[in-house]
């Protein structure tokens, strides 16, 4: 299932480093409710993780960008 724009958000600023405290603040949602937007991402994703799912988004954006990725790489 494709993630919503919400989820989206969610997921690009948990790859920033942001923890679901951060998050809330920044874009004016309470903790728990960051927290039940992740429970849908990563159900949705098929992880059990936020670093997991940020590693996904993180692939899926450096894919559309062109760049390789570093574990498609050989050495």
């Amino acid at each position: 299932k494709d993630l919503t724009k919400r989820e989206l958000e969610i997921l690009r600023l948990v790859a920033e480093g942001l923890t679901n405290e951060e998050i809330g603040k920044k874009i004016f949602i309470r903790e728990k409710t960051v927290k039940t937007h992740l429970t849908n991402i990563f159900d949705k994703l098929k992880v059990n993780n936020r670093f997991k799912a940020a590693l996904l988004i993180m692939d899926q954006n450096r894919e559309a960008r062109g760049s390789p990725s570093p574990r498609g790489r050989s050495h």
